[in-house]
């Protein structure tokens, strides 16, 4: 009991200490290729959130943080481990002071505290703020795990990650776990999802499925990201029809 007060009291001592929590999260998770230090600084970058706030995500909502982990690592996959530590290292929490104007990031959302309030906005991508009521942000979650979510998303719709990707299928057996992760998720579903479906333009293509039409438009679209080639037999062709058609179920389904 004393050494637990010790370690809450030592700021040093509990970041030693949460990353050994976090290791063996990852463990219990079977999330491996994930670096710890990514988890930690995903789960304790945001200021607002007190230690029992952080010890919360490991002792009560470790479920849904182990579909949180399984996402970034579906993911990372995807477009390399480089690319989405370069991503997601690069962000931070901007603070905002009273009248203070704040350029977004031209490919990712940007969480701001504003100071006085304690309170978030979010920036859209590409955007500026100009007032602090501008862009409210409010999530029943931790504001910076949701902001993460919503830029993974646009980092996995983006024309850069799907110009690299030259197997359709990997991409999309990706994007279906995604929507299983996302639709797992109790506390962050429903702006993540959102940000998956508004955030779906590629090259000129672009659909916030309101409908079935638009999903079906969304799936052709997949279906001809790639030229066929020669060599490509029947059973490759059959499995992509396959693939694609799971995923279109998922759609219209939720």
């Amino acid at each position: 009991k004393e050494n637990i007060k010790l370690i809450f009291n030592n700021s040093d001592l509990f970041t030693r200490y949460y990353h050994d929590q976090v290791a063996l999260a990852q463990d219990e998770a079977k999330v491996y290729q994930l670096p710890t230090s990514f988890v930690q600084r995903l789960l304790t970058l945001n200021q607002t959130r007190s230690i029992t706030n952080q010890l919360q995500h490991l002792l009560i909502g470790h479920v849904e943080l182990f579909e949180i982990l399984k996402f970034f690592e579906i993911s990372m996959q995807l477009v390399g481990e480089e690319t989405l530590l370069n991503a997601f290292n690069e962000q931070s929490i901007q603070n905002c002071i009273s009248d203070q104007s704040i350029i977004g990031h031209n490919v990712f959302y940007t969480l701001v505290l504003i100071e006085e309030s304690t309170s978030f906005a979010l920036i859209p991508p590409n955007t500026t703020m100009t007032n602090e009521d501008e862009f409210t942000f409010e999530c029943n979650g931790d504001a910076w795990i949701e902001t993460n979510l919503m830029n993974l998303i646009e980092l996995l719709v983006s024309s850069t990650i799907i110009s690299r990707i030259d197997n359709i299928e990997q991409l999309i057996n990706c994007y279906n776990r995604v929507i299983q992760s996302i639709l797992s998720l109790n506390t962050y579903t429903e702006q993540t999802k959102n940000v998956f479906e508004n955030a779906c333009s590629l090259g000129e293509f672009n659909t916030t499925f309101e409908n079935c039409n638009a999903i079906h438009e969304f799936i052709e679209y997949l279906r001809n990201l790639f030229v066929d080639s020669e060599s490509t037999t029947d059973n490759v062709l059959l499995h992509r029809h396959r693939t694609l058609l799971k995923l279109e179920m998922e759609f219209l389904k939720n």
